[in-house]
């Protein structure tokens, strides 16, 4: 076996390990920033400059990405999920850096925006690794 079939080995065994509630994540985190970017690049594209309808567009399109329920839809077998694990990694490398050019004109404003959505993506990572052990350990 050479090396990356052995990485990718470890890999999937990790990944396949992980309880649904720390693997849907990042499904779930993909489609509260994806579905935002999407709605608010139609709303650019079709001519709106508006900031107010902008971000009326973001809020309502987060609330309805979080309320679709991803662990439904998870794959179950550990080669899917490292492949889905992979594909929502490298996603999400980028839509924070998106979706703050559909948000707001000024540049500095882009750029604090952007910090602040990796911030928060960072702190909900960081609560669903800590809360999703918890639950597990209490039940």
């Amino acid at each position: 076996m050479n090396v990356i079939q052995r990485i990718y080995e470890i890999l999937s065994t990790w990944i396949g390990s992980w309880s649904d509630g720390r693997f849907s994540f990042f499904p779930q985190a993909i489609l509260v920033l994806g579905l935002p970017a999407l709605v608010c690049f139609a709303a650019f594209n079709r001519g709106s400059r508006s900031v107010m309808l902008q971000c009326l567009l973001f809020c309502v399109s987060v609330l309805a990405a979080a309320a679709i329920p991803v662990e439904k839809m998870l794959p179950r077998k550990a080669g899917p999920r490292t492949f889905l694990f992979a594909v929502c990694f490298t996603i999400l490398l980028f839509l924070p850096a998106v979706l703050p050019t559909f948000l707001t004109r000024q540049r500095g404003n882009q750029a604090r925006l952007r910090i602040l959505f990796w911030l928060i993506l960072l702190g909900l990572f960081l609560a669903n690794l800590f809360f999703d052990g918890r639950e597990r350990d209490s039940l």
